[in-house]
């Protein structure tokens, strides 16, 4: 599944869905894994996506999301404005797969004094 923009406008549940989601990843938990995944229609895909580019769009300008929704298939979603965002995610993109640096530094989030 590839978009470049949102379909139609996501539901206030799915925004609730995301959020959730995003709070678990930042306090460090881990979502709960169902046990038999739920095979999502196309419309139901696209919904979600619209809410997760949403959520995303909150706290960065332009972004590239891979992964697998719950069944397994592949998803893309791409979120730029403009060709120079294009670029630059095109840019990160090529550094990373060079270079497997993302730029950032997670480990070490104390002073080295």
């Amino acid at each position: 599944m590839y978009m470049d923009t949102p379909p139609e406008n996501p539901s206030e549940s799915d925004f609730k869905k995301v959020e959730k989601f995003l709070k678990d990843i930042t306090d460090k938990k881990a979502p709960k894994v169902r046990k038999k995944p739920k095979v999502l229609s196309i419309k139901e895909k696209q919904r979600l996506g619209s809410a997760i580019a949403s959520a995303l769009s909150e706290y960065v300008d332009c972004f590239i999301l891979l992964g697998f929704d719950v069944s397994g298939n592949s998803m893309v979603l791409i979120n730029s404005n403009n060709n120079l965002e294009s670029r630059a995610l095109s840019d990160l993109i090529d550094d990373f797969i060079t270079t497997g640096d993302n730029g950032i530094d997670v480990e070490d989030d104390e002073d080295d004094d």
